[in-house]
């Protein structure tokens, strides 16, 4: 009895853990050629936080699976984004910590819903494709176009 009262007290510590959470990026409207504008939703306990989520899954959706009605409907890291991504998990690291923001031209944040579990905000953003291609291009990630 005793170890069935154990189990049950480790079960509901487990699942009160946080989840991690992913956010969806879709495309709000056409972009100035060379860019896309995104509109993603973000997670976290605060205002930055979610911000900076929101900001990751926008880029990570553009990187892995591309954006829906959008000039970047195909991933932007091949057919097997994945495994570009974890063969360079430095690279993407840093990106992720600090390179992404010099690719933001312009940000919307909507309201943030701090009354939510979790804490969550909507971020539409212009992204400049063009500078980005160019620097994973260089950087040796992807293959320049026609080679």
């Amino acid at each position: 009895m005793k170890q069935l009262i154990f189990m049950l007290l480790l079960v509901q510590v487990i699942s009160c853990q946080r989840a991690k959470y992913t956010g969806e990026s879709v495309s709000t409207k056409s972009a100035p050629t060379g860019s896309i504008v995104i509109k993603s939703i973000g997670y976290g306990p605060t205002i930055a936080a979610a911000k900076k989520n929101a900001m990751e899954n926008a880029f990570k959706n553009i990187f892995t699976k591309g954006i829906p009605n959008s000039n970047q409907s195909m991933p932007m890291l091949s057919g097997d984004a994945e495994q570009v991504l974890k063969q360079n998990n430095t690279y993407f690291s840093k990106f992720f910590d600090k390179g992404m923001q010099e690719y933001i031209v312009s940000q919307n944040a909507g309201g943030f819903d701090a009354l939510s579990r979790s804490g969550n905000i909507s971020v539409e953003y212009v992204i400049n494709l063009a500078s980005l291609r160019t620097r994973l291009e260089n950087d040796g990630i992807i293959r320049k176009f026609g080679l």
